[in-house]
């Protein structure tokens, strides 16, 4: 009631533009001193996420043989490839090119075969975990103290729920899945390369210093942008859960357009965070994946 009457007087506008900082506010200030009495210890998120995780570790198993077979056989087609055109335009060897043939549809067979394992058990895997991070959550906010939810607001909560619970479960369903492929192409790459020639081999090292350095830069600011972007929804979630919670009165003072505007402009925030962030992953892609090393082959060669 309070806030609808504070809308019907225009306290919306009130709160949009000259509402008291943060760090000024005493209900603020409450919150943050009872998140700091009462938040939990901090623990490293790698190892929290495996051991929530490890009830599926035979799915993990099985997921990371088939990453294994699948980014093997990914490596080895253009190698296949090389000794197949090898076969027929230079050594014009037709036992070796049917030999090489063979081969390759072999190993491309395999090869789907084990990228659908792969993909699909991550899936089911993301999904699980997913399950059991919202399940324990959920417990663990029925356990709170009432001053909890005096100090945190709804929307903060449901926003947890959903989207951040997501986006963890992301981490594993897809991230760790795209990291650990990368990582077996490379050393299988890095196989053929140096047995084909490890002078070669060596320049691809060149330019390791400056991604690594680059991608240090970039994650801390990605980091920082998630959170913002994280914090900027789950404001936006906290306004339309309190407007749809007391839509009668919202309606009975007239306050639809200034929520609206309101709620639009926590929607402003967010776009731009996610603009913000295209900004960034533009500058460092294009800087890193192909500026950056063709620059240094170039110096080398």
């Amino acid at each position: 009631l309070r806030r609808a009457a504070a809308a019907g007087e225009g306290g919306a506008a009130a709160r949009a533009g000259g509402k008291q900082k943060k760090s000024d506010d005493p209900a603020e200030a409450a919150k943050k001193a009872y998140l700091e009495r009462t938040g939990p210890r901090q623990v490293q998120s790698v190892r929290a996420i495996f051991a929530m995780v490890k009830p599926d570790w035979h799915l993990m198993a099985f997921a990371y043989a088939s990453l294994a077979i699948a980014a093997a056989g990914d490596t080895s087609i253009p190698f296949l490839y090389g000794q197949l055109i090898d076969a027929i335009a230079i050594s014009r060897d037709v036992g070796k090119f049917q030999q090489y043939m063979l081969l390759l549809v072999g190993t491309a067979l395999v090869t789907g075969v084990f990228t659908g394992f792969r993909g699909s058990t991550f899936i089911v895997i993301g999904g699980r975990f997913s399950v059991r991070l919202r399940q324990r959550l959920f417990a663990s906010l029925l356990r709170q103290e009432l001053d909890f939810f005096s100090a945190v607001r709804t929307g903060d909560i449901t926003s947890r729920l959903s989207a951040d619970c997501q986006k963890v479960g992301d981490q594993v369903q897809l991230n760790v899945n795209v990291f650990l492929r990368s990582v077996i192409q490379v050393l299988f790459t890095l196989g053929f390369m140096v047995g084909i020639s490890w002078r070669l081999a060596l320049t691809c090292f060149v330019a390791v210093p400056c991604i690594v350095a680059a991608s240090k830069v970039f994650g801390d600011y990605m980091r920082t942008l998630s959170t913002e972007t994280q914090d900027a929804l789950a404001e936006s979630n906290t306004t339309a859960e309190e407007v749809i919670s007391s839509i009668s009165t919202t309606r009975a003072f007239a306050a639809e357009r200034s929520e609206e505007e309101i709620y639009g402009r926590g929607m402003k925030a967010y776009q731009e965070c996610v603009v913000r962030t295209a900004r960034l992953y533009y500058v460092y892609s294009s800087m890193t994946f192909t500026f950056l090393p063709y620059c240094a082959y170039c110096l080398v060669l």
